[in-house]
């Protein structure tokens, strides 16, 4: 049974432990861009929730995974008579699924995050609860 990795991830001052198979040069990677789609998605609109930059986060992921997948289809449709180096296509088709992974794998960080945060507002919402009942 090989060790977990773990990556903290702090958006907004709160911390979020990440746990991965992967190497942790791979996990601190995926944090790292994460986290700055994150507050890229904060800092743009100041109305926005940590929820809500964490959707659009994965929204704007998967978007960029359907181009990639795409780019992918047109690379393997050529005129009759054009022929692709084999090499290159190859070449091709692996940096497309290493980013797919490293999407994939930010979309997982991702839904972490809003499941952590979600319980987190549960929590907040009984605590207060709970706070008002003892003031009465």
């Amino acid at each position: 049974m090989s060790d977990k990795n773990r990556v903290t991830l702090t958006i907004k001052g709160v911390n979020y432990t990440v746990v991965g198979d992967e190497p942790q040069e791979v996990l601190n990677q995926i944090a790292g861009q994460t986290v700055d789609r994150i507050e890229e998605k904060l800092a743009a609109n100041k109305r926005i929730n940590d929820r809500m930059a964490m959707l659009l986060s994965v929204f704007e992921v998967e978007n960029e995974l359907t181009g990639l997948q795409q780019q992918v289809a047109s690379i393997e449709v050529t005129e009759s008579g054009e022929t692709v180096d084999p090499i290159v296509m190859e070449e091709l088709k692996d940096k497309i699924r290493a980013k797919n992974d490293s999407l994939l794998k930010a979309e997982n960080t991702i839904h972490e995050l809003q499941n952590k945060l979600f319980h987190t507002q549960i929590e907040l919402v009984q605590a207060r609860k709970k706070n008002e009942e003892l003031g009465k």
